[in-house]
């Protein structure tokens, strides 16, 4: 637009400029020099409104360089997790296990990709994969883990100085993984060991600080560390019923966040 405006004032300026020259030739020398006056502020005139409309071109397209070069529409998070505490319950009654069982330490790394809304929402989509920890760490066995999927809104929050703190909410499903001594644990129970496992609901609550490492043109990348509570539902089976399982965990992720 702004483009076929210039074209247009600069052919309205030649046009006027030819007339300007062909009058010259015509008119004679008693000619009343005010009007040639008025002639030359006009060219004055529609020069500088050429001259304003490119500046402000200018200043709009250093504008919306500098604009795009700040934006960053997607983070993507590689996860370092930790879950340093869990109980296992078996929820319902009518079983000889003794619970909650106070799980071991575990590992959980993943990967996670948001859409940046605005500066305060974003939105996306993760998997992490815990590694097994035992239910039984008293007596070394009992190993399980799970790779739960989900969806993740994180919520800025406020910044100070070079920290900014962040607030996660995850949401999803989590699949189960078993071992033989996990499975064997219910021996003692009707029905013997378990001949199946399910996964179930996924839930993540968390608080994190977060602080820029590196900035460029085209991409950012920031340090990250949250720490939050984890819920996690199963269902596991023997041949007499089913057993539903609730896993309670806290949760301490680092991060590297890329920002494009």
């Amino acid at each position: 637009m702004l483009f076929s405006l210039f074209r247009s004032d600069i052919s309205i300026f030649a046009a006027k400029k030819m007339k300007k020259s062909t009058i010259d030739r015509l008119l004679p020398n008693s000619y009343d020099r005010n009007v040639e006056n008025d002639y030359i502020l006009k060219q004055v005139k529609d020069m500088k409104l050429i001259a304003y409309r490119i500046v402000a071109l200018a200043i709009l397209s250093s504008s919306l360089v500098s604009a795009l070069g700040r934006e960053r529409y997607v983070r993507i998070r590689t996860i370092g997790g930790m879950e340093p505490i869990g109980a296992l319950h078996i929820r319902g009654g009518g079983t000889k296990l003794k619970t909650p069982m106070n799980t071991g330490y575990g590992l959980s790394p993943g990967l996670e990709i948001y859409y940046v809304l605005n500066e305060i929402f974003e939105v996306g989509i993760g998997f992490q994969w815990q590694f097994g920890r035992k239910a039984l760490p008293g007596k070394n066995t009992g190993i399980f883990g799970s790779a739960p999927i989900y969806s993740s809104t994180r919520i800025n929050l406020a910044r100070v100085e070079d920290f900014s703190t962040y607030a996660l909410l995850k949401l999803g499903y989590s699949i189960l993984n078993s071992g033989r001594g996990f499975r064997e644990i219910w021996n003692s129970e009707p029905g013997g060991s378990l001949n199946s496992a399910k996964g179930g609901f996924y839930g993540m609550a968390a608080l994190g600080v977060t602080t820029k490492l590196k900035e460029t043109h085209r991409w950012d990348m920031d340090l990250s560390i949250d720490t939050g509570y984890i819920f996690q539902g199963f269902t596991v089976s023997n041949s007499e019923r089913d057993y539903p399982l609730l896993y309670h965990e806290m949760s301490v992720h680092f991060s590297l966040d890329w920002l494009f």
